[in-house]
């Protein structure tokens, strides 16, 4: 059960949909060029080749691994976006570099929709025993939209307080302890029976 939440916890606090819900305003910091209709055509249209992307992997790459690169390129794109938009705000001239809000968002959309969005169910209905499977699922969906209503609820709040570079490189943070976390406790459930995943589990 501490897998499924924890999981769930990673949906929302890796800040994606709540970035996904700000685009327009995301890229108008960030100095974009695009318009911000635009640049939502351009999200939507890399969630779905990450999902696709997802579909066709999860089998043959396995959930842990496909969490493990989630959790880093989404990081990795988070932490990018939060530099540019700092070194932007800050005065330094980054014309030249225009290209580098659209390109990290992306990485980031894509990265994330490949696992940490998207796979959650999934595992959670590996992890949780029989018995316990239909509360657990509920108990994490429940969650889920506690912690979606708080991330967006205070999400102005914190770009207040720590910048909007500040919020992209929290939400970083929490993709890096999130991959730490799926190295240590998460098993890979790909092929495996609900006996065996239960054991690694013990």
């Amino acid at each position: 059960m501490l897998i499924g939440l924890v999981l769930m916890a990673l949906n929302q606090f890796c800040g994606c949909f709540a970035m996904i819900n700000y685009t327009g305003t995301i890229f108008e910091q960030a100095g974009s060029s695009l318009s911000p209709n635009m640049s939502a055509i351009i999200v939507a249209f890399i969630q779905l080749v990450g999902s696709y992307a997802s579909t066709a992997l999860v089998e043959k790459a396995g959930r842990k691994i496909l969490y493990l690169t989630s959790c880093i390129g989404t990081g990795v794109g988070l932490s990018i976006l939060g530099l540019y938009i700092n070194l932007s705000s800050s005065g330094y001239d980054c014309s030249s570099f225009k290209w580098v809000p659209i390109a990290a968002f992306s990485v980031t959309i894509f990265f994330s929709t490949l696992a940490l969005l998207t796979l959650c169910f999934l595992v959670i209905a590996e992890i949780l025993p029989p018995k316990i499977r239909a509360l657990g699922s509920n108990i994490c969906m429940s969650v889920l939209w506690v912690f979606c209503f708080l991330i967006l609820k205070f999400l102005p709040f914190l770009a207040d307080v720590l910048g909007l570079h500040g919020l992209m490189l929290l939400f970083a943070s929490v993709c890096f302890l999130g991959a730490a976390f799926i190295v240590i406790y998460l098993p890979e459930t790909k092929g495996r029976s609900i006996d065996e995943i239960l054991a690694l589990l013990k």
